[in-house]
This record gives structure tokens, C-alpha cells and sequence, in this order.
């Protein structure tokens, strides 16, 4: 539980350990949520830079179409990473 989150299956990992915090000590419990905490804000962070960076940048018109989902699905997990980031800290300590 007190691993690092893996590279890939993020939501899925965090998922996991939050399903079983309950039948940790209070010592474990806060410091896998504050892992669980951190990760999705490294994330977050991470996707939030990469949208400001790729909004700042002049898309040539023949590449528009393929960037505007390109896009949303970076928004996704902009939000997504939001909802986690809002949910965590939402759990009781």
C-alpha cells in the first residue's frame, strides 16, 4: 500500500488503496492518502502545464480537426484529474 503508485493505472491503483484504507492504522492510513494525495496533484499539475503550453501554440489549419480532440481528450484528464484531486481530499483523514 505504502509503494509508489505505478506509471500507468494510476486511478485504478489509488482506487485500490483507498478500498482498503479502512484496514489500516492511522499512521499508514494518512500516508497512503497523502501518496494518493501528491500523485494526483503531480498529475494534474503535469496535464495543466501541457494545456497551457499547447494553447499558447499556432495550429496550422490542415492539423485544426485532429487537434481540437487531441485537445478534449487532454481536457478529459485535466478534469478527471480535478474530480480525483477534489475527491481524496474529501476523504476523512
Amino acid at each position: 500500500m505504502l509503494a509508489p503508485l505505478p506509471a500507468s493505472g494510476v486511478e485504478t491503483a489509488i482506487l485500490a488503496r483507498v478500498f482498503f484504507l479502512g484496514m489500516l492504522d492511522d499512521t499508514d492510513r494518512a500516508a497512503v492518502t497523502t501518496l494518493c494525495r501528491e500523485r494526483v496533484a503531480s498529475d494534474l499539475a503535469e496535464l495543466r502545464a501541457a494545456a497551457v503550453e499547447l494553447d499558447a501554440l499556432e495550429i496550422p489549419p490542415e492539423f485544426a480537426a485532429a487537434f481540437r480532440y487531441q485537445r478534449a481528450t487532454l481536457d478529459y484528464g485535466v478534469r478527471s484529474n480535478e474530480v480525483a484531486a477534489e475527491w481524496l481530499e474529501g476523504l476523512p483523514d
